[in-house]
């Protein structure tokens, strides 16, 4: 089981923008990971989703995350 940030809007990740911002924000970093890419990873590692719940421990309102329960097959 496991909590992850999912959607955002407005969010985008580039590399280069986060190399030259790096320790220069004094606030937590968040970063989405997009439910097909957690499908996607629990595929590869023989598991599959049990439930996928929405939540909100981002404490964003325009953030979208998920607890996820997985199990191996």
């Amino acid at each position: 089981m496991f909590q992850v940030p999912v959607q955002m809007a407005g969010y985008r990740f580039t590399m280069a923008d986060y190399l030259a911002q790096m320790n220069t924000n004094e606030v937590m970093e968040m970063h989405m990971l997009p439910q097909h890419v957690i499908l996607e990873i629990a595929r590869r590692n023989n598991c599959y989703l049990l439930e996928v719940h929405n939540d909100g421990w981002t404490g964003e309102p325009i953030c979208l995350s998920n607890v996820c329960i997985q199990k191996r097959k």
